[in-house]
């Protein structure tokens, strides 16, 4: 009986340990991004910086095009797009 409720916390405490190591590539890996001269434009295709090998895609994506489209101011603090500046992009 006992071990069927510690093995649900265990598997807890290995998921949010999982949650903290992604958390802390993630910040290595925008950091990086961040200072780099020539950043990937293309997350998909750009050859990744050593930092950011472990990042699941979907995370990466989101630092690229961060990073891609920030210098035209088109994210808020919050991370909304500004539509309006999107469309100036494309034009």
């Amino acid at each position: 009986m006992r071990a069927r409720a510690v093995a649900p916390l265990i598997a807890i405490a290995a998921l949010t340990g999982c949650a903290q190591s992604q958390e802390k590539i993630a910040e290595e890996c925008a950091a990086k991004v961040a200072h780099m001269k020539k950043p990937p434009k293309h997350a998909m295709s750009d050859p990744r910086p050593a930092e950011c090998e472990d990042l699941n895609d979907e995370d990466y994506v989101v630092i690229v095009t961060h990073r891609a489209y920030n210098g035209d101011d088109i994210f808020d603090e919050e991370g909304v797009v500004d539509q309006e500046k999107i469309d100036k992009v494309d034009e």
